[in-house]
């Protein structure tokens, strides 16, 4: 008599997802068709968020694949197409193995070389983006502004909020009416996760009612000038926690 031995593999539970505290997205999205400042403002809405949640994880995405400029160390989309071309993507082993940054953000940073754009698919961002949806609490994606690229359009995609910073110059905000108007009516983003942010660059001359009239979308709140690493969003949080967002009349 033959005996033979078999081993089952043990059958393993999937781990489960890092849910968001609250009502602050789980991907937050900033994007403007213009420059106003995003970069900074995420960077910032980042750093806010780890010093209001001790202890919850936050990630940041650099997806401005013409103007990258988030701070980071070791993983960037650079290896990414790399290890797309080589054959051995792992969206989770990179998302996972994040280096923080100096204001101990986990960042991936962005694109220098743009030969290497066409090895980056949206399969690819969105992989990225589901991975970092599981293992984050918080996940902050900076675009870039031109919106008839695959980096951006698979943020806009997977984003639960869309944040539009502008500033107070009219043409600023006409501008981006149009693409508001784009992104809802051609892209088929929900209107209610559209967030307007004011964004004090330069000299004030409209008010946020003014912005909420040529925009047709309510401001939730006014960012201050960063002007150092201690200034945060405070408002933006209670923005997000306190208020529905609809379309102003």
């Amino acid at each position: 008599m033959i005996l033979l031995k078999i081993n089952f593999p043990l059958k393993k539970n999937k781990p489960q997802k890092v849910e968001s505290p609250g009502k602050i997205p789980k991907v937050s999205v900033f994007w403007s068709p213009l420059t106003v400042g995003k970069s900074l403002l995420s960077r910032t809405f980042a750093r806010t968020l780890i010093k209001e949640y001790p202890g919850a994880k936050v990630c940041l995405l650099d997806f401005d694949v013409f103007t990258p400029s988030q701070p980071y160390e070791g993983f960037d989309l650079n290896q990414v197409a790399g290890m797309v071309f080589g054959g051995d993507f792992d969206a989770e082993y990179i998302i996972k193995n994040l280096s923080s940054t100096k204001q101990d953000i986990p960042c991936l940073g962005g694109l220098t070389e743009l030969l290497s754009m066409d090895m980056l698919n949206k399969d690819i961002y969105s992989r990225l983006i589901d991975s970092a949806r599981d293992n984050y609490e918080f996940v902050i994606i900076d675009t870039c502004r031109e919106i008839n690229l695959i980096s951006t359009l698979t943020a806009l995609d997977e984003a639960d909020a869309v944040m539009v910073p502008v500033n107070n110059k009219e043409g600023c905000i006409r501008h981006t009416k149009r693409f508001l108007d784009f992104l809802c009516n051609y892209l088929y983003i929900e209107c209610g996760h559209i967030k307007i942010l004011k964004n004090l660059i330069d000299q004030q001359s409209f008010t946020e009612k003014d912005i909420e009239q040529l925009l047709e979308y309510p401001v939730i709140c006014t960012c201050e000038q960063i002007t150092s690493e201690s200034i945060t969003l405070d408002n933006l949080l209670s923005a997000l926690t306190g208020c529905e967002q609809k379309k102003a009349n």
